[in-house]
């Protein structure tokens, strides 16, 4: 790893250690308004491996990139399966274990994990590989220890984001010093067709937005409904799966 890699991984990891430590007692759904919309990803989680007849009950889980923990949550309303979490920061791996039980962590960087070869049945990652300064090889070491595939919900690249990151009305480079990757349909099936694995992928918007107001938010949820149903391809979230087997 050259030197800018890592003075921006000491970065990040002094940022989210910053940040983690300083929420305290961190309750999930607690405003409908946002948490409508951040569920949406997880749910397509749940329908795309649905549509595969893929479950992830009874199976071991590596998250990695953890975060606050909200991964957990939001895959235990779907799956009872066996959780490892892992981030590069030690305060959201103290964090995400103090808010659930039954769960295993580690201080661990995704571009050089330190588990074996197809130690979990499954990794999974929500929104964090673009926060790797490389996040292909984050990719790649998440297939690796991995059994049978890997979960990602990710920034969707298109034509729309593209213009939206022009205009400053989405985020190009972030707060802790990363740059924000966006991956597209293409880009999966290259990477799924190089390791000779297989792929799925859906795409669709989740308004960032909060709303103000309960009016408002009707508004939001309405717009958000029909640019689903009319051009989920252009959304800001990609949620896709490689399959090793």
């Amino acid at each position: 790893m050259n030197q800018r890699n890592s003075q921006l991984k000491e970065k990040q990891r002094e940022f989210a250690n910053a940040k983690f430590a300083s929420l305290g007692d961190l309750q999930y759904e607690v405003n409908y308004f946002h948490d409508y919309f951040r569920a949406l990803p997880f749910l397509a989680v749940k329908r795309l491996l649905d549509d595969l007849q893929i479950t992830l009950t009874g199976k071991s889980v590596l998250i990695a990139s953890c975060g606050t923990g909200i991964d957990v949550h939001y895959l235990r309303k779907y799956y009872d399966a066996y959780f490892t979490v892992s981030d590069l920061s030690e305060e959201a791996v103290k964090l995400t274990l103090r808010l659930h039980k039954n769960v295993k962590g580690a201080v661990e960087d995704t571009e050089r994990l330190s588990f074996g070869d197809e130690s979990f049945d499954y990794a999974f990652i929500a929104s964090s590989l673009h926060h790797l300064p490389r996040p292909l090889i984050g990719l790649y070491e998440l297939l690796r220890v991995a059994k049978y595939g890997v979960i990602v919900i990710e920034p969707n690249d298109s034509w729309l984001t593209r213009l939206a990151t022009r205009l400053k009305l989405a985020t190009e480079i972030e707060e802790a010093g990363n740059y924000v990757y966006r991956f597209n349909a293409w880009d999966i099936e290259r990477i799924s067709r190089a390791l000779f694995y297989k792929c799925s992928y859906t795409r669709l918007f989740a308004i960032h937005r909060v709303a103000r107001s309960r009016g408002e938010f009707v508004v939001l949820r309405a717009l958000n409904s029909l640019a689903n149903l009319l051009v989920p391809t252009l959304g800001n979230y990609i949620v896709f799966i490689i399959i090793k087997s």
